[in-house]
């Protein structure tokens, strides 16, 4: 896994490979339908269950309650207010746009896109701050962000949205790089996040209900911590951070068991080195991709794997001795997504990079389909910050979301270029919604029906 030249947090799950070249020359579709089994019918989140939530089940529509966007008292945080939001029937995508750099932003903005009408909608707007962490939902009325200033007097706060733009409120705040790698429950009622302080990594959890926060997990000194993705309403799986792009553990918190937890109270799920993984649709096995760039060059062998959560026997969904799979994502309980990521051998010898992309393929391993192309010299993300089939996947199932990015050779230097595609599972070539050639930065956050 490679991570991008922009500073921003540390995302884990990036992947890819150099970008020289055009961007919308390279990136095309293969249309070769892909075999996919219709996803279940939507419901809230059983205790295993990470899939589909319903949208536009609320009766109606109510005005929101006052909200405070200043920050709580130090330490301290506050209960999220909500109100009901009548969702629509069209498949939306959640996005930002970031302009000027990590260490002098010039503004920040939250955006959706209506994938069936094309039409684009500013929820929010932040001046000389960014927008990190976006993440939308398990209901699909709400969005959850971080807002970073620059790098003078840095603070970061812990917001929230509704999806119509009302509702902007704080939750909570901390200096520096004190909110990282936020993640919300399935049942929409806690909140994890990391930070470190006075050198000690923390994994905090907030009661979005009431308010209370308190230190769930107190991490080793001498070792990152990584939170991934959740299991279910009382279970997120977390990692130790990767050690030359691979990672070598896969924990299980259980933040029923209270307060400041130690890395020996976890369970151990997976000890042995891979590139990537997801919980599977239904949550009873993980998908686990072995390769991964090791040594900084991607290349082969890599695999997919499925494996039950409590052990024992692995299942190959998918080999090759030469494509190195670096990302893999469940869509639902018959299909998932992956990325193949060749750039070079870590002996510094040229790879096959004909296969590069996104692909789909049945957890059987068959309908192996390309999705979408890449050249050699562009990269592609699925969702930085989330996990959960929403993230990348509309919520009826039927297409997907894609960042490729790339740089661009400027008398002023070397410029980032991003671009995100929507694409369907079916038929059709992805479409480009949005682009960046200046070095702003986009970064989708998920989907939601409005």
């Amino acid at each position: 896994m490679h991570f991008t030249t922009r500073k921003v947090y540390n995302f884990p799950f990036m992947s890819g490979c150099l970008i020289i070249l055009s961007l919308f020359a390279a990136c095309s579709s293969n249309a070769t339908p892909v075999t996919k089994h219709t996803p279940p019918t939507p419901g809230i989140p059983s205790p295993v269950t990470r899939g589909f939530t319903p949208t536009g089940t609320t009766p109606a529509t109510l005005a929101m309650p006052p909200t405070q966007t200043t920050c709580p008292p130090v330490g301290m945080a506050r209960a999220m207010i909500t109100a009901p939001l009548l969702s629509g029937s069209h498949q939306n995508i959640i996005y930002i746009l970031n302009r000027g750099t990590y260490d002098a932003p010039s503004d920040g903005t939250l955006i959706r896109y209506d994938a069936q009408t094309g039409k684009k909608t500013i929820l929010m707007s932040v001046v000389n701050a960014h927008i990190y962490e976006a993440q939308v939902s398990a209901g699909g009325q709400w969005i959850l962000f971080v807002t970073t200033t620059g790098s003078t007097d840095r603070q970061t706060k812990l917001q929230a949205l509704r999806m119509d733009g009302q509702g902007l409120q704080t939750l909570y705040c901390a200096p520096g790089f004190g909110i990282r790698q936020v993640h919300w429950s399935t049942d929409q009622h806690f909140l994890v996040f990391y930070n470190v302080i006075n050198e000690q990594g923390s994994v905090y959890l907030l009661d979005v209900r009431s308010g209370k926060l308190q230190t769930e997990l107190i991490a080793p000194t001498d070792s990152g911590i990584i939170l991934r993705t959740w299991l279910d309403a009382t279970h997120i799986y977390l990692t130790d951070a990767p050690t030359d792009t691979l990672f070598f553990h896969i924990y299980l918190l259980d933040i029923r068991k209270g307060a400041r937890q130690h890395l020996s109270d976890l369970l151990s799920v997976v000890f042995q080195q891979y590139g990537d993984f997801d919980s599977s649709y239904d949550g009873s096995h993980l998908l686990i991709s072995y390769g991964g760039c090791p040594q900084g060059g991607c290349s082969g062998p890599s695999s997919i794997v499925t494996q039950s959560i409590v052990g024992g026997r692995q299942q190959t969904i998918y080999n090759s001795q030469v494509y190195d799979v670096i990302a893999v994502r469940a869509i639902d309980q018959g299909s998932l997504l992956f990325i193949i990521g060749n750039t070079f051998s870590s002996t510094g010898q040229n790879v096959d990079r004909s296969h590069n992309g996104l692909w789909a393929i049945n957890t059987d391993g068959s309908g192996l389909t390309r999705l979408v192309s890449s050249s050699a010299q562009q990269y592609c993300y699925l969702n930085y910050n989330a996990q959960e089939p929403w993230s990348n996947v509309s919520r009826d199932g039927r297409m997907f979301v894609l960042q490729v990015n790339g740089f661009r050779d400027t008398s002023q230097g070397i410029v980032e270029t991003d671009a995100l595609f929507v694409g369907s599972f079916h038929s059709g070539q992805p479409r480009v919604f949005a682009a960046t050639n200046d070095g702003s930065q986009l970064v989708m956050a998920g989907w939601t029906m409005m």
